[in-house]
């Protein structure tokens, strides 16, 4: 599959719950699609002034095309995630989670020490210890020539909805 289809058919399938941006840049990085997502739930007594409480959840994806997927792009492309939360997230009391999912397509072989690496990529950031939030990080890699799929431990839940083969 080519991958500006695929990214097509994500752009697609995200559009319904997610501000997409194409070709987007933050902090001098640039990514082929950027997508943002933001929830927020209230309780309020008679009138909604009067909140009792309120909880936001945000996502935020990153799309990445790296031709030749090595340790030190993956390394690096992890290290822009991380320091992207700073001027992505406000954490303030009604913030209760945020997450950050990278997804990079890449061409080549890679080999089994990155696999692991990536199998095992873990990233929280608590917020004054977890009152004001937390935000994840979840890495997802994507050879769409090999339709083969690869995930962080925390991008279980979701690693099917960007399955290659599964896109329409």
């Amino acid at each position: 599959m080519d991958k500006s289809i695929y990214l097509n058919n994500m752009k697609k399938k995200l559009s319904g719950n997610y501000d997409i941006y194409e070709n987007h840049s933050i902090n001098e990085n640039s990514y082929s699609l950027f997508c943002k997502y933001y929830e927020r739930n209230e309780r309020y007594i008679g009138l909604k002034s009067a909140t009792i409480y309120a909880i936001e959840n945000k996502e935020y994806v990153f799309f990445k095309e790296i031709e030749n997927l090595t340790n030190k792009n993956f390394k690096s492309f992890t290290e822009e995630l991380a320091n992207h939360i700073n001027s992505l997230i406000t954490p303030n009391h009604e913030h209760m989670s945020s997450t950050i999912t990278g997804v990079i397509l890449y061409d080549n072989s890679i080999e089994k020490e990155l696999i692991k690496k990536i199998e095992k990529f873990n990233f929280q950031k608590s917020f004054k210890l977890g009152l004001n939030g937390w935000v994840d990080i979840r890495i997802i890699a994507i050879n769409l020539s090999e339709k083969k799929i690869i995930g962080s431990k925390k991008s279980t839940k979701v690693i099917s909805y960007y399955s290659p083969t599964k896109v329409n």
